[in-house]
């Protein structure tokens, strides 16, 4: 739940707790009691999808963080590496095509953080037999996809 969500949520709870120890001001009162009931029922419904909602995501998001962080790791390392074989065989083009720093990659919603893993792969992918002698094979492209395929899922 957001932040007004949980507002209303607690302003309910306090108006149910108020009318329950005032019961007897309204208790003989039908269609008052009608409505407080169908009041109660809504907020429970309110307040067990409440606590579904905060059990799903704590352990998904806390994998989703982690996997992201993974695939930054691998990102970056990868584009530090090319850029120095860019800036070696002055090819700007390349070299500001993957000017990638972690904090800036971490940041980005994951619909454009995969995009960009994308883009870097794709980047890489053809100079491959150029960085062989940086250690750049297709394992480490293999790697940036599996952990991108991941962190899809």
């Amino acid at each position: 739940m957001n932040g007004p969500q949980e507002n209303k949520r607690t302003m309910f709870g306090v108006v149910i707790g108020h009318c329950n120890n005032n019961q007897f001001i309204w208790g003989a009162y039908p269609p008052f009691v009608d409505a407080f009931d169908r009041f109660t029922a809504i907020y429970n419904n309110i307040d067990s999808y409440a606590q579904v909602q905060t059990l799903q995501s704590q352990g998904v998001t806390e994998d989703k963080q982690n996997s992201k962080q993974l695939l930054t790791d691998k990102a970056v390392k990868l584009c530090g590496i090319v850029g120095a074989w860019a800036s070696k065989n002055n090819n700007q083009t390349v070299k500001k095509a993957l000017d990638y720093k972690a904090s800036t990659l971490i940041k980005k919603r994951d619909t454009l953080f995969l995009d960009t893993i994308n883009n870097i792969y794709n980047q890489v992918k053809p100079l491959l037999p150029n960085l062989v002698s940086y250690n750049i094979t297709s394992t480490e492209l293999d790697d940036l996809s599996s952990l991108k395929k991941k962190k899809k899922e």
